[in-house]
């Protein structure tokens, strides 16, 4: 079942708030906290999905925390295009994951 598209922004929304609780103490959050501030604009404004996923790929060329939360935020991502009818996966290795449009 697909979630409804509000509720997937405010998890998303939440996610982002968690990496920036997290700088104070660890500052490898921040990368996160940026990117998913970003992501979440590109979301408001209704970027193109291939910018989106571009935004989000470029968290492999930085230093992060990536650890589940990060993880999750992809996650989340991914029910979001699947909400606006776009599939889009996670692949690669544990620490280079990225998105990608399934079959494209």
């Amino acid at each position: 079942m697909i979630r409804p598209i509000d509720e997937i922004k405010g998890y998303l929304a939440g996610v982002v708030e968690y990496f920036k609780a997290n700088i104070e103490n660890d500052k490898s959050f921040e990368p996160e906290y940026k990117i998913g501030s970003k992501i979440l604009r590109q979301i408001e404004k209704a970027a193109s999905v291939d910018e989106i996923i571009s935004t989000t790929n470029s968290m492999n060329k930085t230093q992060h925390y990536n650890g589940s939360g990060w993880y999750d935020f992809q996650n989340q991502l991914c029910r979001y295009f699947e909400s606006i009818g776009v599939d889009v996966e996670i692949v690669g290795e544990e620490q280079a994951k990225f998105l990608k449009r399934r079959n494209a």
